[in-house]
């Protein structure tokens, strides 16, 4: 009995490649089809944190990814009135290359999150007792 290696992958957005990326290097001949005849200059940045960053590092695309990344030059956090809760310059609201902890991350995302509330008066449902 032969062992069947080949495996096709349909789809060539973010994660075909990347599924092809991996199939072959654990030893499978991945075959990647798309039903566009080119591949597509445009599209949406892709948000690349957590777990992420050490997929990509063990691609060795990490560098280039850092060097292709889009710039921001700052986000905000708005109301249905278009009033700024929160602000943040600059890559420390989207990019943060070499990124820290998973827990620094959340406790970072917790505060801003309770800057919002504070600001819109917003309730979640653990504070509606």
């Amino acid at each position: 009995m032969s062992a069947i290696n080949k495996i096709l992958v349909i789809g060539a957005g973010i994660a075909g490649p990347a599924v092809c990326y991996w199939l072959k290097r654990f030893g499978f001949s991945p075959v990647l089809i798309e039903k566009f005849a080119n591949i597509r200059k445009g599209g949406h940045a892709l948000d690349v944190r957590g777990v992420a960053i050490d997929i990509v590092k063990r691609m060795g695309i990490y560098e280039k990814i850092c060097n292709m990344r889009s710039q921001v030059e700052f986000g905000r956090y708005v109301d249905a009135e278009g009033n700024i809760l929160h602000e943040e310059k600059g890559e420390r609201f989207c990019f943060r290359q070499d990124e820290v902890s998973k827990e620094v991350a959340e406790e970072r995302s917790n505060k801003i999150m309770q800057e919002v509330k504070i600001a819109s008066n917003m309730i979640s449902l653990p504070d509606y007792e």
